[in-house]
Parts: C-alpha cells; structure tokens; sequence
C-alpha cells in the first residue's frame, strides 16, 4: 500500500513522525483490510475502504466500523449527500489523517449520492457554477481571480447571457470560453463540467477577435496578429494587413490587472487590459529598439535585414514586361528583358539593383530563379539568404511585340534615416480612409435575415468626455500627438475631459450644432442651458447642480421615430463671480444627422457586419490602435507621390508644395510618362523623374531621398534626361549648386530666361555716301556664364532669327560670356535716306536675345559735307560769343 495519496486535487501523506511508519498503517493494520482501487487512484487506496456507504451508522448518522469508530463522514438522511462536516448537527467533524480542509463539502466534486452501490463515487462533476469551485480560496486545482478578472477587457464577455437558477455573472464569462453552445446556462452540462473546458476558445485559433467574429460580438482586430494577412475586409479580399509572427498572448502579457502564475494565454484571457500597452502611434518603440523589440512579440527590427519575402504586386501577381523594357520592382530591384528565344522559350533577363547589374540569366516557364547574397541579421550573424525571386508563367513571342508574365517576390526594405520615424509609418503604412480625426457611433443595427442584408445606422461623435472610452488618439490633439513622437516613451499621458463654460459662451460642437449657458442662478445652484441645432433653438432646460442634463429627441432614421440621445452631460460645478460659469463632465454629443450603411461593406475600412449598437470606430492620420484596419505593410498606392508629401496632407513628413507651385519650370517634366495608378494630380510624374528615373514606381523607390541632381541632366545627360537643356560645355554647368539661384521655395525650380543683350553699338560714320563700307561694332553679352554663340544684325526691318548677317568675334572665336562683335555694312544697295540697324545675339540652342538698334543715314554719291561737323561749329559759335560777352562787360568796367 502506498504511503501517499496523490491525484490532481487532494494531496496527503500520512506518517508517524515518532515511528517512522508511513501510510495507512500509522492507525491501521493493513491485514485487517481489503484495498481496492480504482483507474483514478492507481496502486492508491480508495476512499471506499474506509468509508463504505453500505456499513451501520450510528445515532448521529456517522458510518460505524464494528469497534463502533467515527471515520469521519456525515450521511444526511435527507438528501442521501455525503459530506466532510455535519449539515445542521453540530461541529464539523475533522479528517485528522486527510489534508482536506475539513469545511469543504464532498458532493462539490463527488457525486455522493449516485447510485452506485458499494462506494462513495469518485466522480468529478464540475457544474455551472465556475466561481464556486475556481475562484482563489476554491479548493480546485486551478484558480481565477474573479475579483480582478471582473476589472479585465473581458469584464463585459457575455453579459448578455441570462440565469434563470440565478448563477453569479461571473459564471457567464467563464461559460463563454469554456462552456459549450452558445454560453448560456441551458448549453451547459448539468452533472460535469463542459466538454471543452480543458479546451477553451482561444484568440490564436480565430475563435475570436479575428477573421469569423463570434456570436459575443467582441470587438475585431485587422492588424497586427497571427495570419492577418487571410482578413476577408470587404472590398479588400486580397489584403496587405500586417500580420505578426507571434501569438496574441506575446504583446498582451505585458498589460494585465493581475498575474496569478497561470499560463500567458490564461493570464491574458482573464487579467488582459489596454492600460499598458504601446500606444499606436509609437511604432518605433518596438521595430527600432532591439530589447523592446524582444518585450513585444520579437518585432521586426525594421534597419535590419529580415529573411522574409514580400510578394511583389500582390493584388494581381501577374507582371508584364516586355523586350527592351524593365519593370520596377521596388527597393531598387529591377528587372529587364534583354530578349526572348523562339526556338528553346526562354527569355534573358538582366537584374538590377540601384542601376548596378546583380545577374544575367536564362529562365523559362516553370523554373524558379533565385538571387542569393549575403546578409547580416538583427543578431549581426551572417547568412546566405534569397533576397529576391522570380517565377515566369507564360512567355509571349509575336511579330510586334514579346513579352513575358511572371511572379516575384524580394526581400524586405531596410529601412534608414527619416524612415525610422513614426511619421515615416502612418506616411507609408497606414491607408487613409479619412484624411482627418474622425469618430463615428453606431446607434441602430437593423436586422434582416442575414449579416449581408442588415442595415447599419451610424453618425459622427461630436464630444466624449467619458474616461471608460479611452483612446488616446480621441483625448489627444492629433497636432500634440505629432509633436511628441519624438520625446515620448511608450504612451502619451491624457487628462479627463472637461468644459468651463462662461455665462454668454457659445459651445461650437459643430458647424450647426452648439450651447450656450444663458445664466446661472444668484445661489448657484442652477444653470439656464440652451441647445440650438441649425440656427434654431432645439432645447432649453435649467439644471441644477450635480444634476445631468440630455437631449434626446426623436429621429426619423427608419419608418417611424427612434429616440435617440445625442447630447449629454453632468453640471459638476456652478460658479457665480465676476465671471460666472459652469463645469461640464461626462459630456457626451453625437450629431443628428443620421448616416446608413449595408451590410457586409466597408465603413472607413471596418466590416460594417462587425458593428452593433454603441460599437465605434475612428479614423484619421493617427490609427486608433494597432489592430486598426487601415494598417497595411505599404501604402499601396506608391506612385501617387502628393498625397503624402504635398504639404496639403499634413503628415509632417518632408513636404513640398507641389500641387500649388506646379513645381515650377518642372511643371511637365515627364509629363509623357505612362501610369497604371489612379493619380491625385498629374504633377506626380515630375516626381518620378527625379525620385524614379521616371518610371511609375511599384514602391517607394530606394533613392527617393537622394534623387537625381540638376547635372545629371543639364550637364552629364544621364538618361532619361527628359529633354534637359545640356550646358555640360558651358562655365554656368560647372557651378557647385544650382539650388541657389534656380530655387526659391523646395522643388519649385525657376528659370530667369535671361537672353543674350547686346549694347555698346558704334557705327565707324553716322551719315555716310552711297557705295562706301560702314564698319559696326557691339558687344554682346549671354546669360550667367554662359557663351555667346552668334550675332547677327538687320537693317531696317527684323527679321526671323538666324536669317539675318553675321557679325563675327573680334578675337576670332565666340567662347567667352561677352564677345566682341563686328562687321562691314556695304551701303551699295540701301536707298538714300535715314536706315536702322537691328542687332542681336544668341546663345546655345538657338536662343537669341531682344533686339538693339542704332541709326544711320546714306547720301547720294558725290555729295560733300561741310569739314566741320555741325557740332564743331556749335562749339566755335560757342566760344566766340563768351569772348564778345567779356569785352562788352570789362569795357562797361572802365
């Protein structure tokens, strides 16, 4: 016999400190019995050998042996239970060799008054009450603190669940995952517990929370858990929600009311709060930290390389390219066809990486091709890893065009610099449904059948002060929010919302929508409250102090009215001085108008069949958590540039105004690109140019933040140079920077169109006969350092440019900013009389500058002029009447 009684619920030895005797035989002689044993308490003594339930029992019901000795348990005659103490009899009887607490009754796990013959039936039947037995101080093995799992997430798990045996509430929670059926108290078993209480509903599996929302319409989650990447989102079949690699009790763990040393998924079920966890708008205090990293499921430690593949168009998985055509691939991959083989179907294909070739292969259909490299990991070992793929399903060869189809997959983006920023995040992975802070509350669910046939009726939250719906984006300006990404730890903290509101203040809750607090009481006691809704007065009520005042009318949202509360809140406080105010707490204030939704479609991204009554959602630059639908591994929608970066969007990422300013003379810079994405604005296309070598990028593209400088066109005409005006020979191309002159606000480039002048015009005569050489001389002056290239002149009347008569260099060669020019007018063929003469200069391609002009004049042949000009004689005119006019002055003198 052993000396031990050991199963999952009593544990006992029985020993003789004195002797040394061990089991059974410290008060008994073991040949006076019979043991027997049971598949339970193998190689152990049964109860049934004491305690035989067939044996005499004595006045006070005790079993008896024939020495007439107590063993301790009581028969109640009544209802035929066997119980430890005495019912109605007087104290307890005691177990002096059994380590059971004496208080605890039998028949809460032994069905004592079965009907088997012969023995105390050692039957665990568990029940419905779960509390009774599970709850700390329960003497079952396992133990819930249902004090603290009453102030969990799942405090509310199937409250809806009625009792009609009047069963605690707590019981019901405990029915949802461990019962069976529907968790009601009808579904469970009446003499055991539920057959899946080893076995209970497990976020994990998706029996909850996830994918198939359950019949407890628990809130959902569409980011961030195990296998996200299977969200069936309406309209979003083919998803990219970002999936993590751990289980949901990884995160959870670090946030609980309590820890009792149960197993995470335990403690996580029933202690689980959002108190602690990280607040979903500060991504890089997991992906950037290495031991926070490790805290929090073993995030992804984004400046890393990760071995990791990511599907390369996972909507369509199907790319096209053809020959002497590349395709961007993202992260700088790109992937080229150099040719297709008629006669063997297969294609070669060149693989770049940031213009630098990777390989040149063969590959045909069928045949997986695989780039490998080594990489260094998050723990700085080194490893070969595939970092890109390519699996070719059709090869097309025709007489215009051949082309093949095919499948890719690379490895995850290393993120660097600004990209560890959260800003970076919300920019690149979350999908805005709304570009502002939006809160929205189902008010009605109508039912008609079927999940796709209900009609969602919802409407905008307009105040919610309430502390219980706690989401810090909601309590947060999303302004403050963007201020502190950079100095806060894992949350930001948030105050209770109130209003002080003056007497005369006007309370704006929206466009149409306001209160005023006309006046308080002079023992300030109550206030005079007014609602006005569309310019009209829609309520008014005088509430005292401490007291709530609402307005809850009646809306036409359906056939008939349904009341609907769409303003609350509590005076906390009336205050009566020289500014007299009051304290509004636990305002509340949805607005009237009434929006509809079908079901099974998206609203803002959620499932609106998800949804039901009181549920909310919010959407906005800031997701509200980090299972918020809107958040995906990419943006997607990579080639629309502007709507991130434009400074319209607010992201507080680098941003440009690119739509207003048209980026200046870059206005149609790759304007003939060709594009496969819905475009905000055609403006996008000059972005590729120099951010994309412009090519409709597939992602962002991995020199986005060094493109292509002004030289790369405009001097070095690295292709695509988009038509750039080359200046690679001119002393204005070797300048260091052409941002200072060319740009006056970020990315709007400018051009002075300063063409070439022409001044300093010298004709060898003015007047001239007929048939003699008249000699022109001018200088001619280009743009900032830039070479005059020609110069030209016409007389009397312009002509186009370039058909006029040269004027040559005077040093022989136009390679200078200002040159020297001249020519001999022969006047043989002009008519005599008044000419013009119009003179210009051109530089590089063409370019000619404004026309200067000088006149002259031709006479007759033969004709003379005076040898002293006119204006010599004017002078000599001059001189002599001066010297008349002294001799008269000094002769009056005299």
């Amino acid at each position: 016999m052993n000396s031990s009684f050991n199963n999952e619920l009593h544990k006992f030895e029985v020993k003789n400190t004195s002797t040394g005797v061990t089991g059974c035989n410290v008060c008994h002689n073991i040949a006076d019995h019979t043991w027997q044993q049971t598949s339970i308490h193998i190689n152990k003594v049964t109860c049934e050998a004491c305690h035989d339930k067939t044996v005499a029992r004595n006045a006070t019901g005790y079993a008896v042996s024939s020495d007439n000795t107590s063993y301790g348990l009581y028969l109640d005659p009544a209802t035929g239970m066997i119980s430890s103490y005495k019912n109605n009899h007087g104290t307890p009887a005691t177990w002096p060799l059994h380590n059971i607490s004496r208080n605890i009754s039998c028949d809460k796990c032994h069905n004592t008054s079965s009907n088997v013959t012969g023995m105390i039936a050692f039957n665990l039947t568990g029940g419905k009450n779960c509390i009774n037995c599970h709850d700390t101080g329960g003497f079952a093995g396992v133990f819930v603190n249902f004090s603290f799992a009453g102030n969990s997430s799942h405090k509310d798990l199937n409250s809806a669940a009625s009792s009609p045996s009047g069963y605690p509430s707590a019981d019901f929670k405990c029915w949802a995952c461990h019962g069976d059926g529907n968790g009601s108290e009808a579904s469970q078993p009446i003499g055991s517990h539920p057959l899946n209480f080893r076995t209970p509903k497990n976020c994990n599996n998706n029996d909850c929370h996830s994918l198939i929302q359950s019949g407890y319409r628990e809130p959902m989650v569409y980011s961030h858990f195990l296998n996200a990447s299977n969200t069936n989102n309406p309209g979003n079949v083919t998803n990219y929600n970002i999936t993590a690699a751990v289980q949901c009790e990884t995160c959870h763990i670090n946030s609980l009311v309590t820890n009792d040393g149960n197993p995470n998924l335990a403690l996580v079920s029933h202690y689980v709060n959002k108190d602690k966890l990280i607040d979903s708008f500060n991504c890089v205090y997991c992906h950037t930290v290495k031991n926070q990293s490790e805290d929090w499921g073993n995030a992804s430690l984004i400046y890393k390389n990760r071995t990791s593949l990511y599907e390369i168009n996972k909507e369509k998985n199907n790319l096209i390219c053809a020959v002497g055509e590349s395709v961007d691939l993202g992260d700088g991959y790109s992937l080229s066809v150099k040719d297709i083989s008629n006669l063997r179907g297969d294609a070669l294909i060149d693989l770049t990486r940031n213009g630098i070739r990777l390989d040149e292969f063969m590959l045909g259909t069928g045949r997986l091709y695989e780039y490998k490299q080594n990489i260094t990991l998050d723990d700085d070992s080194v490893v070969k890893a595939t970092v890109f793929t390519i699996n070719i399903t059709s090869i097309y060869t025709g007489e215009l065009r051949s082309f093949i189809q095919f499948e890719s997959t690379r490895i995850r983006k290393v993120h660097s610099g600004g990209e560890l920023k959260d800003r970076a995040c919300f920019a690149c992975h979350l999908y805005r449904y709304s570009p502002e802070k939006h809160r929205f509350k189902v008010i009605d669910r109508e039912y008609n059948g079927s999940a796709d046939k209900d009609k969602i009726y919802y409407t905008t939250v307009l105040a919610d002060f309430i502390n219980v719906n706690k989401s810090k984006i909601y309590f947060n300006d999303e302004d403050y929010v963007f201020s502190q990404l950079d100095s806060m730890d894992t949350s930001l903290p948030y105050s209770p919302m109130k209003k002080y509101m003056a007497e005369g203040e006007k309370w704006n809750l929206s466009d149409s929508y306001y209160i005023t607090l006309n006046e308080i009481t002079t023992d300030s006691y109550q206030a005079w409250i007014d609602l006005f809704i569309n310019g009209v007065l829609a309520d008014d009520q005088i509430v005292k102090f401490g007291n709530k005042f609402d307005y809850t009318p009646g809306l036409n949202y359906k056939r008939d009215k349904k009341n609907v509360t769409i303003l609350t809140g509590n005076v906390t406080s009336v205050f009566q001085a020289k500014q007299n105010f009051v304290l509004l707490q636990d305002v509340r204030a949805i607005s009237p108008e009434i929006m509809t939704a079908d079901g099974n479609t998206s609203m803002f991204g959620f499932n609106s069949s998800w949804l039901y009554t009181n549920d909310t959602i919010t959407v906005g630059k800031i997701p509200e958590n980090l299972h918020s639908p809107n958040l995906f591994t990419d943006q997607r929608k990579w080639a629309d540039c502007v709507t991130c970066h434009d400074t319209s969007s607010n992201l507080r990422i680098t941003g440009i105004n690119a739509i207003s300013s048209r980026l200046g003379k870059h206005s149609i810079l790759n304007a003939g690109a060709s594009n496969g994405t819905s475009l905000s604005d055609s403006i996008d296309k000059a972005c590729w140019g120099c951010h994309a070598f412009g090519a409709e990028p597939a992602s962002h593209p991995s020199v986005f933040n060094v493109p292509r400088n002004c030289k790369s066109c405009h001097t070095e005409q690295e292709k695509p140079y988009f038509g750039a005006k080359y200046i690679g020979d001119e002393q204005h191309g070797n300048q260091s920077s052409c941002e200072g002159c060319h740009i006056v606000e970020p990315h709007a480039v400018i051009d002075f169109d300063t063409p070439p002048t022409v001044d300093e015009i010298t004709l060898s005569s003015n007047k001239t006969n007929k048939g003699e050489i008249v000699k022109i001389s001018a200088r001619a002056t280009a743009g900032y350092l830039m070479k005059v290239r020609g110069a030209e002149y016409f007389i009397d009347s312009a002509g186009n440019p370039g058909s006029g008569t040269a004027l040559l260099p005077s040093d022989g060669t136009f390679d200078t900013q200002t040159e020297m020019v001249t020519a001999d007018i022969k006047t043989n063929d002009l008519s005599t009389g008044e000419h013009v003469i119009f003179v210009h200069a051109m530089e590089r391609d063409n370019k000619w500058g404004t026309f200067s002009q000088v006149n002259f004049s031709v006479n007759s042949t033969g004709s003379t002029e005076s040898k002293m000009s006119a204006p010599g004689l004017s002078v000599a005119y001059l001189i002599i009447g001066l010297i008349l006019a002294y001799l008269v002055a000094y002769k009056s003198k005299k």
